[in-house]
């Protein structure tokens, strides 16, 4: 699952680090904050 912000590719890489960046890393993947 690929989640396209703009142009801005979010990769299962990418949500895997912000999984892991976040407190209880089993929420699902969050659109970045900009």
């Amino acid at each position: 699952l690929a989640a396209v912000d703009g142009d801005e590719e979010v990769t299962v890489a990418d949500a895997a680090e912000r999984l892991r960046a976040l407190p209880g890393g089993t929420r699902p993947p969050l659109p970045p904050a900009a």
